[in-house]
């Protein structure tokens, strides 16, 4: 039989119809076929797909015990040690699958270390060391703690097996935000490369800076390492640049720079000094911030060279002369670097974000970038509300911390010897909360602490209960003792009272046997009674009988009643035996009732208490048991279930907590009610729970299989249609490269790196459609131009042909000429108005209605400008109204020329 079919044998018991599917999609993920499957695969399939779908139908410990004996038995089978074996090299993985590697663990955390192996500190420790930069991750600091505690446990020869489990999923956890957060820098990079080739003409210190850092930046990723420091700096100074270019602040800048590009050698004996650049206003006019990133703000730029020797251009700005379209450029620039801040706020301080004083402000500056409008002083003063928060949380976080340690010192004062484990348990891991609050990171499992020293607080109390009950027991067993030796002493030598003594005798202090031997005192006494006819005796059997009934405090005090009036020689015996059968009748009564409740509740929890039918069977025979050791018995028990199901629900809650995004905040509403009925004495079923949290990881595992498909197509199309060029292009590639780079991370990705990848491919799918409409239009136009008019056009620097030329007497026409202007004409629908042209001006007026056209393809109302980029030149063509501006210059005046054309662009439509 192959492995393949043992499989399907042992997994259709637990799966049913669903085996089948289960396995074609684990081979088929894994690129093997049926009879080429191997150990190691079938251990990768077992590990991945059949844990999570068995974890959807039962608990997680049980699904992992399965899995666990599945993977025993394949060992055996295959004749390999159960020693894990060294996983086998990576499998080929079509791009529009989801990917199975079998290199890697399992994405989820609570699926992760089946098992604690020999070396898990060590590797915990590798795992620090590598993550050890990123101290501002609360996994980190709570990783670090964790490591320090095993240690200190080990060296006392104690293997802190739970908190070697907590390590392992850390690492799952710090792993899947690395490869999220290396995800977001390819995006940066991407985006600070596009930035610096719209700047790059700028030229100048901070261009040259922010070619170093992303330089810096492009090594540390190579690396798998983080950058954020340079990441902000550059960010900061690109924003900048770009406000300066889309402000036209740089109109034609002739800088030294631009013909010796390396930074010039400070020079102390220099005999000017140069003030660096004003920063462009934001796009409410307000200036930029001072402390846009670290280090400015103390007058430390960071850039290579001295800023009172370094060359800058001179930018003369005039704020009143932009145009609103410039001023829209520069609030879209402003909106988007404040939206990423605000998400890394977000990321940062996530910890925070559900206090009561947070959510109301989060909304508002969400709405505000919504509208389009910059956040300004309002996210500064956010993160400040943000810090503040996460002192007062830090501080909230150490008094419960305190609070639980002064409990666990009250415990520990002469605990019972049962807890002793217990108690260093619960030590250990406030060990380990008082670590991680000493490195600034709140413990996340103060609660469940809470509830486990409350679970101790019972358990003590019921244990120094027990331990009175069995003095008193004792005590009960001496006097009753007494008692049989001062009533029977007469009587010793008769064989039933002889068999009575040696009962005595052997007892245990236990209630059952007390009551059994008090109700053995009173037949005896009743029976030598009886038999002598001594009114003594008789008294003394009615003694026995009352004391041997239970404890009803409703009935206690007729039964000390009774027990005082049997010492009264006067009271005559037949009315105190009366009283006491009434009294043993109500006794009856109670008790009844009370084992009838207990039996109800019993059967409505699914338990069944020992001793219970029989003590029922001796109700109905005259008997009178005592409750009270069933009623604890069956706390006992709701006491162990109730703290194991809410431990059962702690291990759920950081399932679902891994999860949110895809479903597990429904997981997480479903385990805050059953918290509450749990505490309010209720034993739910939690298959509720872990049926959300099966649908949440199918979701998952949805959503990686989509956007899988959903980008290979993307780049299809993109890398079809990107030869066109233009500004679609431009913004579209960042997206692009993010998206390809996603695509082999999609493995490695946790929630947030997959739901960042969704993100981003909702935000570049509008593009990629404009790209398309754009593309089909390019198409379009290529098809009706025709090879005479492109021949023209083509040819216009090749041939001297005559131009045709009227003398231009509009001012406003006649602001657009200069040095590097080559061609200047106005148009209308009969022809030339004003200026000349190098080329016909029947190819211009052909070349106006294509692209008046065109515009009216893709939707704009009207169009409105075009520029194309030829060899030598670049032409723009400006459509207005019946009339058409045509100018032909050099690329390096396009910038002046574009904010010239919006600016007077009325007065040119009068012409």
């Amino acid at each position: 039989m192959s492995l393949y079919q043992t499989l399907q044998q042992s997994l259709e018991p637990l799966l049913g119809n669903r085996t089948q599917t289960v396995l074609e999609e684990g081979v088929r993920r894994l690129g093997v076929s049926p009879e080429s499957l191997q150990a190691t695969h079938a251990e990768t399939l077992l590990k991945r797909l059949v844990y999570r779908e068995l974890q959807a139908t039962r608990p997680a410990f049980e699904a992992r015990q399965h899995i666990e004996n599945l993977l025993q038995a394949i060992r055996e089978q295959e004749g390999v040690s159960t020693k894990p074996a060294a996983p086998p090299p990576p499998v080929p993985i079509p791009p529009t699958e989801p990917p199975l590697e079998p290199t890697q663990p399992p994405v989820r955390a609570e699926a992760v270390a089946m098992e604690t192996k020999p070396g898990a500190l060590a590797d915990l420790e590798a795992g620090l060391k590598r993550m050890g930069l990123y101290l501002e991750w609360p996994e980190v600091g709570r990783l670090r703690s964790l490591v320090m505690v095993i240690k200190r446990e080990q060296e006392k020869g104690v293997e802190p097996e739970e908190l070697l489990r907590e390590g392992q999923g850390l690492l799952v956890q710090l792993e899947e935000r690395l490869q999220a957060a290396l995800l977001r820098q390819t995006r940066d990079i991407s985006d600070l490369e596009a930035a610096l080739q719209r700047v790059s003409s700028v030229g100048g210190p901070k261009v040259r800076r922010l070619e170093v850092l992303l330089r810096q930046i492009k090594e540390a990723h190579e690396s798998e390492t983080l950058a954020p420091g340079e990441v902000e700096r550059a960010r900061s100074i690109a924003a900048e640049l770009r406000k300066l270019v889309e402000s036209s602040v740089v109109q034609n800048p002739t800088l030294e720079s631009r013909i010796e590009p390396e930074a010039p050698v400070p020079d102390e004996t220099a005999e000017f000094v140069m003030e660096p650049p004003p920063e462009p206003p934001r796009a409410d006019g307000s200036p930029a911030s001072e402390d846009t990133y670290e280090g400015v703000a103390k007058g430390d730029t960071g850039f290579a060279g001295n800023l009172t020797t370094e060359r800058y251009p001179t930018f003369e700005i005039d704020f009143g002369e932009l145009t609103e379209e410039q001023l829209g450029k520069i609030r879209e620039i402003d909106v988007a670097e404040d939206r990423r801040a605000l998400e890394a706020f977000k990321e940062r301080y996530a910890v925070v974000l559900s206090r009561s004083e947070v959510p109301p402000l989060l909304e508002r500056l969400e709405a505000q970038l919504a509208a389009g409008e910059p956040l300004g002083a309002a996210l500064s003063e956010f993160e400040a509300k943000l810090k503040d928060a996460l002192k007062e949380a830090l501080s909230e976080a150490r008094a419960r911390y305190e609070w639980l340690a002064e409990r666990l010192r009250e415990l520990g004062n002469e605990p019972p010897e049962e807890l002793a484990p217990k108690l260093a348990g619960v030590a250990t891991r406030l060990n380990v909360a008082f670590e991680t609050l000493q490195a600034g990171v709140i413990p996340e499992d103060l609660a469940a602490l809470d509830g486990a020293l409350e679970a101790l607080a019972q358990e003590a109390k019921s244990l120094r209960e027990q331990k009175a009950r069995e003095a008193r027991m004792r005590q009960a067993l001496d006097t009753l003792r007494g008692e049989a030796e001062a009533a029977l002493s007469a009587y010793r030598g008769q064989p039933t009272v002889e068999v009575f003594f040696n009962q005595l005798a052997g007892a245990q202090p236990r209630e059952e046997s007390l009551q059994v031997l008090r109700r053995g005192l009173s037949g005896l006494l009743d029976a030598l009674a009886r038999e002598r006819e001594e009114e003594n005796l008789r008294r003394s059997s009615l003694r026995s009988t009352l004391q041997a009934l239970p404890i009803l405090e409703s009935l206690e005090p007729q039964r000390s009643r009774l027990l005082a009036e049997l010492g009264d020689i006067n009271k005559p015996l037949a009315q105190l035996e009366a009283a006491v059968e009434r009294l043993v009748r109500e006794f009856q009564g109670q008790v009844s009732m009370r084992l009838e409740a207990l039996r109800r509740r019993a059967l409505k929890l699914g338990f069944a208490i020992p001793g219970l039918e029989s003590a029922q069977s001796a109700l109905q025979s005259g008997q009178v048991p005592d409750p009270q050791p069933f009623e604890r018995a069956l706390e006992e028990v709701l006491t162990q279930r109730r703290n194991a199901l809410l431990a059962q629900l702690s291990q759920l809650e950081v399932q679902a907590q891994a999860l949110r995004g895809v479903g597990g905040e429904a997981a997480l509403t479903e385990i805050a009610q059953f918290r509450s009925r749990i505490q309010a004495g209720e034993l739910p079923d939690l298959a509720p729970v872990q049926e959300a949290l099966g649908k949440a990881q199918r979701a998952l595992e949805s959503l990686r299989g989509q956007l899988q498909i959903r980008i290979a197509t993307l780049l299809v199309d993109y890398h079809e249609q990107a030869h066109i060029g233009g500004e679609t292009v431009f913004r579209l590639r960042p997206m692009i490269e993010f998206l390809a780079a996603a695509q082999e991370r999609m493995g490695k990705l946790g929630v947030n790196g997959l739901l960042d990848v969704r993100r981003t491919l909702e935000e570049a799918l509008p593009l990629a459609a404009q790209l398309q409409e754009e593309y089909q239009a390019t198409q379009r136009l290529k098809e009706e131009l025709k090879g005479a008019d492109i021949d023209d056009l083509l040819g216009i620097f090749d041939t001297k042909s005559a131009k045709e030329e009227k003398p231009i007497q509009n001012p406003a026409l006649a602001s657009f000429a200069g040095r590097g202007v080559e061609g200047l004409a106005l148009l209308g629908p009969s022809g030339l108005i004003e200026g000349h042209l190098p080329f016909p001006t029947s190819v211009a007026q052909a070349l106006l209605e294509d692209f008046r056209r065109m515009g009216e393809d893709l939707g704009w109302q009207p169009a409105r400008l075009a520029v194309l980029s030829l060899p030598e030149a670049a032409l723009i063509l400006a459509p207005l109204g019946q009339k058409g501006l045509v100018v032909l210059a050099e690329k390096g005046l396009l910038s002046r020329l574009l904010t010239q054309i919006e600016k007077r662009r009325d007065e040119l439509a009068q012409i």
